[in-house]
């Protein structure tokens, strides 16, 4: 039972690690185009895949900490709403570890679908209303100012945040079920086959 878990916890660690180095590297190859980045698919997939909600949350923490060491920082406000709307999906692990359990295909490809449609959502409303209060002499302190704010975002998330969030989200749980249908079991962990079964 303790080598098990040792194994088990050695697996999650290890894959822990490379997502997190895959995404700040996919970060920094990306920097150029806005927001087309892995970190809030990494966390909708870490909240599924890792039992410690903590781990979970850290995964794109750490991410945005290493990657903006290079990039450069920002108004530490504006930063503070960032990383809390990359880590907002992490708490979206119970609605797709019940989804993804599904034996039928097309409920845990909705699941999925909707949870990186709201996570992407949520990012464009929490940081446009943080640019809003940040760069007050762009966007006047009004409903007027925070609606140009919101319109001057919209093509930045239509064409970057959320296609660049739906490829990631796609690779990560694409890749993770064919992985799982490949070698079973081994790669269930915290989310303990949560894939659907092929009828």
């Amino acid at each position: 039972m303790c080598r098990q878990y040792q194994t088990t916890w050695q697996r999650e660690l290890l894959l822990y690690t490379g997502l997190i180095a895959a995404a700040v590297a996919a970060r920094l190859l990306l920097q150029d185009l806005p927001n087309v980045s892995p970190v809030a698919a990494l966390a909708l997939f870490s909240g599924f895949y890792f039992r410690s909600w903590i781990l979970a949350a850290s995964a794109p923490l750490l991410v945005m900490l290493a990657s903006d060491a290079w990039i450069g920082s920002y108004d530490w406000g504006l930063m503070l709403l960032v990383y809390g709307a990359l880590v907002l999906p992490v708490s979206m692990r119970g609605t797709l570890r019940k989804n993804l359990a599904s034996p039928t295909w097309h409920r845990p490809v909705l699941s999925v679908a909707a949870c990186t449609l709201a996570s992407s959502v949520v990012f464009f409303l929490v940081t446009n209303f943080g640019a809003w209060l940040s760069f007050a002499e762009i966007y006047p302190r009004s409903w007027e100012g925070l609606l140009t704010c919101y319109a001057r975002g919209l093509p930045f998330y239509r064409d970057y945040t959320l296609i660049g969030d739906a490829i990631f989200t796609s690779l990560l749980f694409g890749g993770y079920a064919l992985h799982v249908q490949i070698l079973p079991g081994s790669l269930l962990v915290g989310a303990e086959a949560k894939v659907p079964a092929r009828r």
